[in-house]
């Protein structure tokens, strides 16, 4: 199978994915240097093969230089949207350049990929962008999406709509362990 994880970070889900499916092909896409670096060398203690790294932020457009906030302390709250953070981030906020592109340009270099099994999106407030980067062609190869969004600007209806206007049956659920804003597990299937 074929699993991507938008938003890697330092690669938990991407080795969890591995661990549990040691033949599938996972390409993951992370577009913090540290974390990338963090990411790359857990690949390489934990020894995995069929895994590719891609040092990149996912979006609807391709561009250069994108103006990205990284949080040394938390960065897995890194994101292209400061503003939706709250306060207390700031203080340790660390403005980096990034490279975005559409998933869909990045896939055209995977030709041979005709089914995608899953796709993990964890973006902190670019969801709706990663998804706007996929062409009809490449939305008719995902079979299932797992995303977390924020629901604080009226996202989730959004995210809900964009996913069952493409045939998807969609799922989610609060997670309650986050207090600073209504967070969402959002769970997407087809067959």
């Amino acid at each position: 199978g074929v699993i991507l994880d938008v938003g890697a970070n330092v690669g938990l889900f991407s080795i969890y994915a591995k661990r549990r499916k040691p033949n599938a092909k996972v390409i993951a896409f992370e577009p913090v240097p540290a974390s990338v670096a963090a990411l790359r060398r857990n690949v390489e203690l934990h020894d995995l093969s069929g895994l590719t790294v891609h040092q990149l932020a996912l979006g609807e457009v391709n561009r250069k230089d994108v103006a990205f906030t990284y949080y040394p302390g938390m960065p897995g709250n890194s994101t292209r949207h400061p503003e939706t953070k709250s306060e207390h981030f700031a203080a340790q906020a660390v403005e980096v350049a990034v490279e975005v592109a559409t998933l869909s340009s990045v896939l055209a270099g995977y030709s041979e990929l005709d089914r995608i099994d899953l796709v993990k999106v964890d973006v902190e407030g670019s969801e709706l962008e990663v998804l706007a980067g996929l062409s009809e062609e490449d939305w008719a190869k995902i079979r299932s999406w797992v995303i977390e969004i924020s629901d604080a600007k009226g996202e989730l209806a959004e995210l809900r709509k964009e996913l069952e206007s493409r045939g998807y049956t969609v799922e989610a659920e609060l997670d309650d362990k986050i207090m600073v804003e209504p967070m969402y597990l959002v769970h997407a299937s087809r067959k």
